[in-house]
């Protein structure tokens, strides 16, 4: 949200509509995570026992790099998943180890039902074009664009546009590993090579480095304040914060995700 204010605050000093690239991800496979999912697929397919020594091989590594990726691909060398259960543990930042995670099945009715493909991709992007773009990415982008007065147009989600995208064979999306393969192709003449090449950069706060730093004691003050303690473990909460400070994991966006959840009650609930 912060991000996508601060360009359109910008953008709205000279233009008071704007287009937005919003979607084209969704429709053309941009994101590197539905590259990931097949190889969790073959991962989480593999036979019992070559999931164990790998299980048991990476507990080994682990005692040396305490890699935090590592330990959340354990959480896939679990009895065989369905896909959508997959892509929503990939997706999450929860699961970063075998033993963290909540119970899916509350929410995998509603995601099942994206899932109706022969075709793992369609399915993956289907889930995203139903969920993600409505219900996180369109909410954002009309919040912050809106806030400045700055109406930002989605060209790529004009529904007959994105109607022919689903069309598109899912191979033409994701071609021997290269994301919005087809999209590229159509661009490649047109647009400039240094934009063409450039790799995909993300477009978020880096909250990870804040609440090491600048923010650190500001989050550390709402975070263990002890009004709504009873939301959360105490402990736990601690023991992540001190993982976090020392640079041996990420748990930016559950501190996040606290911190809304105590300024929410704090404005709204008393």
């Amino acid at each position: 949200m912060i991000p996508t204010y601060l360009v359109s605050k910008v953008a709205r000093e000279q233009v008071t509509v704007c287009l937005s690239g919003t979607g084209a991800d969704e429709l053309f496979s941009g994101y590197d995570r539905y590259k990931e999912f097949f190889i969790l697929q073959r991962l989480n397919q593999l036979p019992p026992a070559v999931k164990y020594l790998i299980d048991r091989g990476i507990d080994a590594t682990n005692l040396f790099s305490n890699s935090d990726k590592l330990r959340k691909l354990q959480s896939f060398l679990q009895d065989r998943l369905p896909d959508s259960t997959l892509y929503t543990m990939l997706f999450s930042y929860m699961y970063r180890n075998k033993n963290e995670g909540f119970d899916l099945n509350s929410v995998m009715e509603q995601y099942q039902t994206h899932f109706k493909y022969k075709n793992p991709l369609e399915n993956l992007l289907n889930l995203d074009l139903n969920t993600y773009i409505p219900d996180c990415l369109l909410v954002k982008e009309d919040r912050a664009s809106l806030g400045v007065s700055l109406e930002a147009r989605v060209p790529f989600l004009d529904h007959e546009f994105a109607e022919f995208t689903t069309r598109i064979p899912p191979h033409l999306k994701l071609y021997k590993g290269k994301n919005k393969y087809i999209l590229k192709k159509t661009f490649k003449d047109i647009l400039p090579q240094p934009v063409f090449n450039r790799n995909k950069m993300g477009f978020g706060v880096p909250l990870v480095h804040y609440f090491r730093k600048e923010l650190k004691t500001y989050a550390e003050d709402i975070i263990f304040d002890t009004q709504h303690r009873e939301h959360f473990d105490p402990r736990l909460v601690r023991n992540l914060w001190d993982r976090h400070q020392s640079g041996k994991s990420d748990y930016s966006r559950i501190f996040w995700s606290i911190i809304m959840f105590k300024l929410w009650h704090q404005t709204w609930l008393t």
